[in-house]
């Protein structure tokens, strides 16, 4: 518990009111109201820099509000809360795309804002500076785009101590509207194609330090770039005539104000083998796949493609937003502020009265999520529903992934697997401190990304009595495109290249097949591994006896 005081009035910050920890401090919220509270109060912004930053007076700016004191102390600030957002980076990935029917059009939209974002803080007297991925924020509808971190902008007396190398000007010696566009640049670049515009294969010049130098972006010829990415031709014309002059030939005037989203083109099929792997089409769709999930008790899968979910034997209706399990049949749920049960073999809808915000399964079970509580939930064949065991969480800082729930217990990771109806918690000291963007659990194994001081990292583990973590490296990615195989292997992919890998005794070993090229961007696993690119299902086999 902090006791605190905003404007003499007192405020008393719970843990049920805790959101998240990082370096610097942690985060709570009341309401409509976040407080950002520093661990050490040298690190809290000065009042004449409120007084600078209060000039940012737009909805979209979440810039700090009032001084909090403890003790007496200035120890932070508060801000506008805002629930249930995404962080920007998320949308890079064509598979987040796919996954959440995210259009050209809303694409274009989320560069709009975030160029109107940076335009208005200009017009102000105020740069951006630190104008990365992590700092932005979309709502849940991929509409809507918010500037987080503001008190790090430099304003008139106040300049700027930090910034992502990732989005840094090589060419520049101070930082100015003109190296703030530069950085709009790198992330808008990669919401369109989902890669940095230095990044990708150049035939000769290798690293992203001399890409950028020597001013080397994908537009030039030779440059290659992964297959899982959006084509160039996504770009709208006068954005792309923008990038090039940008990221080719070091202008560095403002972006277009408009554009015109350009038709995403389907990629071309392609059925090969690589290495040991056989890749085989299995089927198409009328529409993109967005997700796939595999039924534990048939072995089969359910795939959603456009707006309609596909079962094997049932055919297909429309489902967006449901969630498939199988109880004593193939089934399907989702939350409409109470869970809502289906029959898809007989159309049967019943809503129930368990009060619910977002539903999630394991294959078999039904996992609510309500305010601060979760939910096993079975379903009987007559869809009646009736809670089986009820567990606390920490309502703001619980995210749920794939078969895992991770919670940020004031800066202690703990993660836990929720299969066949239970927990099993675990903690992770190596991901403290980190903001988690995604994860995944198959077969025992998990993948976990997160971010931690402007850096997006990968920890892979397998959990089982205990934690053996086998890996935490750098990674570009935020997708978890991976699968068990046979409780034994773990394949991960990248859409250029697969890596099986896997326990052999206590030691950790690996094998990378490259040259798969195939662009998929999801990767699941139950009786078969299967991958799916635009319209068209695929599995994998491994042709080693």
């Amino acid at each position: 518990m902090i006791s605190a005081t905003v404007h003499g009035k007192p405020v008393k910050l719970s843990d049920n009111d805790f959101i998240s920890s990082g370096g610097e401090g942690k985060v709570f919220a009341k309401g409509d109201v976040a407080f950002k509270i520093y661990t050490d109060p040298s690190k809290v912004i000065e009042p004449k820099k409120f007084s600078e930053l209060s000039v940012l007076d737009d909805d979209n700016i979440i810039r700090p509000l009032d001084m909090v004191y403890v003790g007496g102390v200035p120890m932070g600030y508060t801000m506008r809360y805002l629930k249930d957002t995404i962080a920007l980076c998320q949308a890079f990935t064509k598979s987040f795309k796919v996954r959440n029917n995210m259009t050209p059009d809303q694409v274009l939209n989320l560069v709009l804002k975030l160029r109107r974002n940076v335009s208005f803080c200009h017009s102000k007297g105020v740069l951006i500076v630190d104008l990365n991925e992590f700092n932005f924020l979309m709502d849940k509808k991929l509409v809507d785009l918010f500037n987080i971190d503001v008190d790090s902008y430099q304003t008139p007396n106040f300049p700027a101590t930090a910034i992502m190398e990732s989005v840094r000007d090589r060419h520049a010696k101070q930082f100015d509207p003109g190296t703030d566009w530069f950085s709009f640049g790198i992330v808008s670049f990669q919401l369109f194609v989902g890669i940095h515009p230095y990044k990708g294969t150049h035939p000769s010049v290798k690293g992203l330090e001399e890409r950028m130098k020597g001013n080397l972006s994908v537009f030039r010829k030779g440059v290659s770039i992964p297959a899982c990415c959006e084509k160039l031709s996504v770009i709208p014309d006068v954005f792309s005539q923008w990038f090039q002059a940008v990221f080719d030939r070091g202008e560095r005037v403002p972006p277009p104000s408009s554009a015109t989203a350009q038709a995403q083109v389907a990629r071309v099929e392609v059925i090969k083998a690589a290495g040991q792997f056989r890749i085989t089409k299995i089927r198409s769709y009328a529409d993109p796949i967005r997700r796939i999930w595999s039924d534990p008790v048939g072995g089969e899968y359910v795939v959603l493609a456009g707006d309609k979910m596909y079962w094997d034997a049932l055919g297909a209706m429309v489902l967006d937003g449901a969630v498939p399990f199988h109880s004593s049949s193939p089934l399907a749920a989702w939350a409409d502020g109470n869970l809502v049960v289906m029959n898809p073999a007989t159309r049967q809808i019943k809503p129930t009265e368990i009060a619910a915000e977002s539903v999630h399964s394991d294959g078999h079970y039904l996992l609510v999520k309500n305010g601060p509580r979760l939910t096993w939930v079975d379903v009987g064949p007559n869809l009646s529903a009736f809670p089986r065991k009820t567990f606390g969480v920490m309502e703001k800082a619980t995210k749920i992934f794939d078969n895992l729930i991770i919670q940020d217990m004031l800066g202690a990771c703990h993660v836990s697997l929720h299969l066949g109806g239970s927990m099993y918690q675990h903690r992770i000291k190596e991901l403290d401190g980190h903001d988690i963007l995604n994860a995944k659990s198959t077969g025992g194994y998990t993948v976990i990304v997160s971010k931690h001081k402007g850096k997006k990292f990968r920890l892979t583990c397998k959990l089982s009595d205990e934690v053996n973590v086998w890996k935490i490296e750098d990674t570009d990615d935020v997708e978890v495109n991976c699968a068990s195989k046979d409780g034994v292997s773990l394949i991960t992919y990248d859409g250029d290249s697969l890596e099986l890998s896997g326990f052999h005794g206590s030691k950790w070993a690996s094998k990378e097949f490259k040259g798969l090229n195939l662009g998929s961007s999801t990767l699941v696993s139950g009786n078969k591994v299967m991958l799916f690119d635009d319209k068209s299902l695929y599995t994998i086999e491994n042709k080693t006896p």
